[in-house]
């Protein structure tokens, strides 16, 4: 299956894209794209994560189905 994954801020700067395209096996979860994401970019932050499914946060064990958007967003700092 096919999904989308959606980049934010040092996520999309380190890859100078907003989103791509991942291939997966049936039934992976948001930890086994991680997993494959890690090992096409090593060099790609994945720490510290928050994770969204089709604009809904999820865990590292939620399911992903062909053509869902998993959206990795990195913690937010300021002052």
């Amino acid at each position: 299956m096919i999904i989308t994954i959606r980049l934010f801020a040092g996520l999309r700067e380190a890859l100078n894209q907003n989103s791509l395209s991942l291939e997966l096996a049936e039934d992976a979860t948001v930890g086994t794209a991680l997993n494959q994401l890690a090992e096409l970019h090593p060099s790609l932050p994945l720490t510290g994560l928050a994770y969204a499914i089709n604009r809904q946060y999820v865990t590292l064990e939620a399911t992903l189905k062909p053509n869902d958007e998993l959206a990795l967003i990195p913690p937010v700092s300021g002052g």
